[in-house]
C-alpha cells in the first residue's frame, strides 16, 4: 500500500510497486483539479483537457514526459530515491 503524507504546502506518494500507479495518478488529478482546474493546467502543462483525464484516468499510462509537465504545472515534482532496505525485504516475503 503507497504510503501518502498531506498538509497544506506538501503532499506526497511513497510507493515501490508499480500496480500502484492508480494511487500517484489520483493524487495528480486531485491536486489539478484544487490548483485551478483541470482545464487550466492541461494549458499551463501544454495538453487538451481531453489529454489530461486521459493520462491522470485510473486506466492511465502517462509518459514521463506528461507527468513532469503536469507536475511542474501544479507546482509538484517528480523524485526518484533508494529504497529503504525495509521495504525491499518486505516485498520479497
Amino acid at each position: 500500500m503507497p504510503r501518502a503524507a498531506a498538509t497544506t504546502k506538501y503532499v506526497g506518494l511513497t510507493t515501490t510497486k508499480p500496480d500502484e500507479i492508480g494511487s500517484l495518478l489520483e493524487l495528480v488529478r486531485k491536486t489539478a483539479e484544487d490548483k485551478g482546474g483541470m482545464s487550466a493546467i492541461a494549458k499551463k502543462a501544454g495538453l487538451s483537457r481531453e489529454a489530461l483525464y486521459r493520462a491522470l484516468s485510473s486506466n492511465g499510462n502517462p509518459t514521463i514526459k506528461t507527468l513532469t509537465s503536469v507536475l511542474s504545472a501544479i507546482g509538484m515534482s517528480l523524485t526518484v530515491a533508494p529504497i529503504r532496505q525495509e521495504s525491499v525485504d518486505d516485498e520479497t516475503t
